[in-house]
């Protein structure tokens, strides 16, 4: 946080536990709705018109989506059990990487649905292709590549 000079390793302050849930709690209502709309999808016509690769891809995707559900609300349920609402560097470093890896749950699940999407309007394995390396690509440079490249040498908590 700015103006905050707390040495590596040090304790976080609730100034900076706050905005980390928060941006967990940013993330949710998307996982959510996309969780939603992969349910409803298997309850109409169009779905009976996959074929069983689609379908199960579909379900894979949904299985991504639940992985990504979890993980990203568990630094919540963490900080309340396991911390006792402590704002702890362990507390800080272990929500970062629950929060991460539920990104890469929901880049393969966005990932898949894409590919799905794609097969079932072109039917072209090189155009499903082309779709989820740009999807990959595009998320995995927002998301990943991006901030690493562009992290603050002072970080904390490591």
């Amino acid at each position: 946080m700015p103006g905050n000079h707390q040495e590596r390793g040090s304790e976080p302050t609730r100034d900076e536990v706050v905005p980390m849930l928060g941006e967990a709690r940013m993330v949710v209502p998307g996982i959510q709705s996309l969780f939603g709309f992969q349910l409803i999808a298997v309850f109409t016509e169009g779905f009976r018109s996959l074929d069983a690769v689609q379908r199960l891809l579909h379900f894979t995707s949904l299985l991504a989506t639940l992985i990504a559900i979890g993980l990203i609300m568990s630094p919540a349920a963490h900080h309340r059990l396991a911390e006792e609402w402590a704002a702890t560097a362990r507390f800080m470093r272990i929500s970062s990487r629950l929060i991460a890896l539920a990104m890469i749950a929901l880049m393969i699940a966005l990932t898949i649905e894409i590919v799905v999407i794609s097969d079932f309007l072109f039917g072209s394995v090189l155009v499903d292709s082309a779709f989820a390396v740009a999807i990959v690509v595009f998320f995995g440079g927002l998301w990943f590549c991006w901030p690493l490249a562009t992290r603050r040498p002072d970080r904390k908590y490591d």
